[in-house]
């Protein structure tokens, strides 16, 4: 049984909106590579049985 369900200390979270990349700012971060990232979002690597690692820094996360 998850957490959620056990203790009621973990709500569980309905997305009630998609995300997409139809208006994301590529040109905001030029180092961004635009073709691989629609790529990726393209799913064909889930459905060849790949993984995928990301890495490098973070940004715009705030951690307190």
């Amino acid at each position: 049984m998850s957490p959620s369900r056990s203790n009621g200390a973990c709500a569980e979270r309905s997305w009630s909106s998609r995300a997409t990349l139809v208006g994301f700012a590529f040109t905001a971060s030029p180092k961004l590579p635009a073709a691989q990232i629609r790529d990726l979002a393209a799913l064909r690597w889930l459905h060849s049985g790949e993984s995928v690692i990301l890495f490098g820094p973070v940004a715009g996360v705030i951690i307190t």
